[in-house]
């Protein structure tokens, strides 16, 4: 899909917001995928993003993900 020229800039910021949006959705339920790279990334013929292969994700705990992990929202993370 990514030719020599590269993406043009407004794919690669739609692309990227819609895998930020992924992950974030996953940091949410306290997923964290730990192995995200171009061939877990698929982009249907529709231009939406799917994030695959969560075979070496992690649930994490202990309050490390509370409240969501919106940028616009502040955070919600309790530091000791």
């Amino acid at each position: 899909m990514i030719g020599d020229a590269g993406l043009p800039p407004e794919s690669v910021l739609r692309y990227g917001v819609q895998i930020a949006g992924a992950l974030a959705r996953a940091h949410d339920r306290g997923i964290v995928h730990r192995d995200l790279k171009t061939a877990n990334i698929v982009v249907n013929t529709d231009g939406l993003v799917k994030v695959l292969d969560f075979g070496l994700a992690k649930q994490v705990g202990g309050g490390l993900f509370e409240g969501t992990t919106d940028p616009l929202q502040p955070s919600k993370v309790h530091r000791a």
